[in-house]
């Protein structure tokens, strides 16, 4: 037997066909439904086993197109499937001609017995449908789309789920990285991550300590460019005998002034290969000098004088000596090198003092008997005096350090004196770097728009910014209770009312943030006023940092978020109205279109036989009755077309108050005695531009609805003025734009709606009236009629208190409108003068009856459904034709385009053209520039007569 296999998993194809023909079938396969439909055209098989759920063309139209099909109809058609095995999927199966449906996964002997039952024509272990025969027009389509739509939800709702768990280990990863990297630039040494050719990949802040880079500036760069000043491996540099020795190597070296530890792991691959290196710098600068001090005193134990000289002459601090009398005595060379002292006797100190300018702290001239030395001469010790000092070598004041005693003998008699200086320059210049960042620092956290204080482990307020100080002040004008040195947590003990629960919540988490419960600790909560509704987010964290416990509370004004969030659900959910909407139009146009042309059928044949049929004939009545039948579904099909917003319409300029007036008494009678209505029109309306006809169904429409919904007395309101639309008015009409509107208010006080009702009345078919009581198209056709008059309609109801309607139309600023395309005269039906008509139409059916309706009217008539075959007849036909009859909308060529293609060998040839699907703007724009007319479908022979009267100048 030949098998087409057709699936999108190359898998499960390949599978099913080896299975297949173990059992002796030939098989071929297809990817999908196309591929599917093309072998068949090759070669036709005796029996098909397709997925469903496929790309370019799924199951279902697959095996839609083969059932369409004269000699594929009866092929057996068998469903392979893992997802659609509802009941739901079954009915549409069912509707669709499916023989049998196998669930994924299936054994062998289950695919291997179905397929013989089925070349057998019996029946198998599996799930057997009937074909679909007697199902409701359109019923298959609406399956088809709801599981469609219901399986592609699903995988929506998957992909979000995954969406968001991805989210959230990317926050954790983040919030992991951010952890590592804290850690890492804590660590004090200098440590680098090398790849395996040597280059940074990755720096702690150390690394400013060490070499006076950020991190930055070292990530990609070659390490012995930073450390030796070459790119090329230096022989005893660590991280070279690293790579060679594959263990750990060190080496000290000196950095100018600076010793520093290096050291250098190797960090291997699974196959041993070395991938990178761990760099580590460490500063033993101190234990270096310190090993140089030890050497020195060691050294010196067989000479003390040497001992004292090598240590004096190592150390940073100027040292001086002097003896009783005042004279130098030793100097150390950093003393020498300060004050330019030759190498040779010390200069006495009457002599630097009378050279050199050195002043108090504040910057007064400091007078000689207070120098430190002279003070320790006398006795006093001196710790840590500061002084100022211009001293030759650099020519600036320079701030230092004095620390002075006197030297004494084992008599313990004064012999003299020494002075240690430490030049503290760079540190007074870092405590003024630092006041200067603290109070950049201070700017910085007052500039900040958050609230933000600072507590200490008790709950006390240590510091607080503008912003928190400025808010204090309005909770609590005049006093600073909640500032610095209050305690925050009694404040918060202490909030009653309304606000107690949610202040409650946020003390046990700033409580638990203090205890080491938790790392950060946040709240978002209202805090509206009388004036204003407002938002803040509370955010309690421990402050990293040496020294006690420190906690840092902000609370940041967050209502401008909840506002743009509360705007965008807002816009968010008028937008799934519109789409909701715009959808179910486009489904309602299509449905009436094809009942259009059903109806159009339907109506022209049963129009011939009444013409074939004698008056009296038997037949008569009942084929009255089949046209009356069809007109109503035509009515049916023009509702759906107003919904659909594809109706044909002649709109002009027009005052709302003339077109009202001109219908109320129709409206009286409609809604009867027992309600009473009100009009209310407004002064000097604006015109709108809308069809007048279409005021007439709206105002049917609403007083129908009203009178139905008034028990027993009543009473409609119906107003009309002028409104002036702002930015702000228009946020909830979204169809409009600011500017001058008209406004038509329709109120009833009748029984009202709820909200589960209200959000589904413009809905077509949609209806709280009982069985036959309604068709669900009113307010469905009343909703289109604005939307193509570009319009915006809102509605509001509740059970009990009635209802009102309020549309809003754009003041129209044009002093003209264009004509209507599809004006039909009025012509007596006669026969025709024998005019030759090219008649172009998809459908058979239609194309049939039009045929027989236009020799009826006496017309010749050229038919075809091509227009390439129309082309052909026109270029081929050696008389003049005199009109084109044709479909406007075809798959193959539009009706536009063949006229242009016709024109040429028919001069002076006429244009009808004819569609069962009216799209204004489309239809305006394919026939704009044509002496040509349009006939909507479906149509009488009475009308199609006198549209090509008028199109022939008859």
């Amino acid at each position: 037997m030949k098998i087409l296999v057709v699936d999108d998993s190359g898998m499960v194809r390949e599978t099913v066909a080896a299975v297949l023909r173990s059992g002796g079938h030939q098989v071929r396969v297809a990817c999908h439904g196309e591929e599917g439909l093309a072998a068949l055209a090759q070669e036709p098989a005796d029996l098909i086993l397709a997925d469903i759920l496929m790309p370019v063309m799924d199951g279902f139209q697959f095996c839609r197109k083969c059932k369409e099909h004269p000699e594929w109809q009866k092929i057996p058609f068998i469903f392979l499937t893992g997802e659609f095995a509802t009941p739901q999927d079954l009915a549409l199966a069912r509707t669709l001609g499916v023989n049998i449906v196998l669930t994924k996964p299936l054994s062998i002997d289950r695919l291997l017995t179905t397929v013989q039952a089925a070349q057998n024509g019996g029946r198998a272990r599996s799930v057997h449908l009937s074909a679909g025969a007697g199902a409701a027009p359109g019923h298959g389509e609406t399956l088809y789309q709801q599981r469609i739509i219901a399986k592609l939800e699903e995988k929506v709702a998957a992909l979000e789920r995954e969406v968001a768990h991805r989210q959230e280990l990317e926050a954790r990863l983040a919030a992991a990285n951010t952890r590592w990297q804290k850690t890492f630039d804590t660590v004090e040494d200098m440590v680098w991550l090398l790849n395996a050719d040597r280059r940074v990949i990755c720096a702690n802040q150390a690394t400013v300590a060490v070499l006076g880079r950020s991190p930055a500036e070292v990530v990609g760069r070659h390490c012995c460019e930073q450390i030796h000043g070459t790119t090329e491996p230096v022989a005893e540099c660590p991280v070279t005998r690293a790579a060679q020795s594959r263990h750990r190597e060190s080496l000290e070296l000196a950095l100018g002034d600076r010793w520093f530890e290096v050291i250098a792991d190797p960090v291997c691959g699974d196959q041993g290969d070395i991938t990178g290196m761990v760099h580590l710098v460490r500063d033993v600068t101190s234990r270096h000098r310190a090993d140089a001090e030890i050497r020195a005193l060691l050294e010196s134990v067989s000479e003390e004088r040497n001992r004292l000289s090598a240590l004096v002459n190592s150390m940073t601090d100027e040292v001086w000596f002097i003896d009783r009398e005042g004279r130098f005595i030793l100097a150390n060379p950093a003393a020498r090198r300060e004050f330019r002292l030759p190498a040779t006797a010390p200069t006495e100190l009457n002599h630097l003092t009378g050279v050199l300018d050195i002043r108090r702290p504040d910057g007064t001239p400091r007078p000689p008997e207070e120098a430190p030395l002279q003070r320790a001469l006398r006795g006093q010790v001196v710790e840590d005096e500061e002084e100022l000092v211009l001293t030759p070598y650099r020519g600036e004041f320079r701030h230092r350090l004095v620390s002075s005693s006197p030297v004494r003998n084992q008599r313990f008699e004064i012999i003299g004196a020494v002075s240690v200086v430490r030049d503290i320059t760079a540190r007074k210049r870092q405590e003024l770097a630092l006041q200067e960042s603290e109070r950049f620092v201070r700017n910085i956290i007052d500039a900040l728009t958050a609230h933000l204080a600072v507590l200490d482990e008790h709950g006390v307020i240590l510091a607080v910014n503008r912003a928190w100080r400025e808010f204090a002040a309005t909770q609590a004008p005049g006093r600073d209770g909640l500032c610095e040195g209050a305690d925050y947590v009694a404040v918060c003990r202490a909030v009653r009312g309304p606000d107690e629960p949610m202040a409650s919540q946020f003390l046990a988490g700033l409580q638990a943030v203090m205890r080491g419960e938790m790392p950060v600790f946040t709240l978002e909560y209202p805090c509206h006023s009388p004036k204003e509704r407002r938002w803040f987010v509370a955010r309690v964290s421990r402050f990293q940092g040496p020294g006690p416990l420190r906690v840092v509370v902000t609370h940041e004004n967050v209502t401008s978020r909840h506002l743009a969030e509360e705007e965008q659900m807002r816009l968010q959910s008028q937008l799934a109205q519109s789409q909701k909407m715009e959808s179910i139009g486009r489904l309602a146009g299509g449905v009436a279109h094809d009942f259009n042309n059903m109806l159009g059928v339907i109506l022209g044949h049963v129009e011939l036989a009444r013409e074939l049929a004698e008056p009296t004939h038997p037949l008569q009545e009942a084929l009255g009755e089949i046209q009356a039948a069809a007109q109503r579904s035509a009515e049916l099909t023009r509702q759906l077309l107003a919904f659909a917003r594809r109706q044909t319409v002649s709109p002009r300029r027009i005052v709302l108050n003339e077109a009202i007036a001109g219908i109320l008494p129709m409206i009286t009678r409609l809604i009867g005695e027992n309600i009473r209505l009100e009009w209310r029109p407004g002064p000097d309306l604006h015109p709108i531009f809308i069809d007048p006809s279409q005021i007439d169904q709206i105002l049917t429409n609403f007083a129908a609805n009203a009178r139905d919904a008034i028990a027993d007395q009543g009473r409609i309101i119906i107003e009309t003025r002028n409104v002036g639309l702002d930015a702000e008015a228009v946020r909830d009409l979204p169809d409009l734009s600011p500017g001058d509107h008209v406004m038509l208010r329709f109120q009833d006080d009748g029984a009202g709606m709820s909200p589960e009702v209200l959000e589904h009345i413009f809905e077509p078919f949609f209806t709280t009236k009982g069985l036959g009581q309604g068709t669900g198209l009113g307010l469905a056709t009343v909703y289109g009629i604005v939307k193509q008059s570009r319009g915006a309609i809102q509605v509001e109801s509740q059970p009990g208190r009635g209802t009102q309607f309020r549309i809003f139309w754009p003041r129209d600023a044009m002093a003209a409108a264009p004509a209507a395309i599809d004006a039909r005269p009025s012509t007596t039906l006669a026969p025709g003068t024998a005019a030759l008509i090219l008649l172009v139409e998809d459908e058979p059916a239609i194309l049939r009856v039009t045929q027989r309706m236009l020799e009826q009217l006496g017309y010749r008539v050229l038919a075809t459904s091509s227009p390439s075959e129309a082309v052909r007849l026109a270029e081929a036909h050696p008389g003049q034709i005199s009109l084109l009859l044709t479909d406007l909308v075809m798959p193959d060529q539009s009706g536009q385009d063949l006229a242009r293609l016709v024109s040429p060998t028919q001069p002076g040839l006429k244009c009808l053209f004819m569609s069962g699907y009216f799209d204004g703007d489309s239809v305006r724009h394919r026939v704009q520039g044509q002496d040509v007319r349009f006939l909507q479908k479906p149509f009488t022979m009475s009308e199609l007569a006198a549209q090509l009267r008028f199109a022939l100048g008859g």
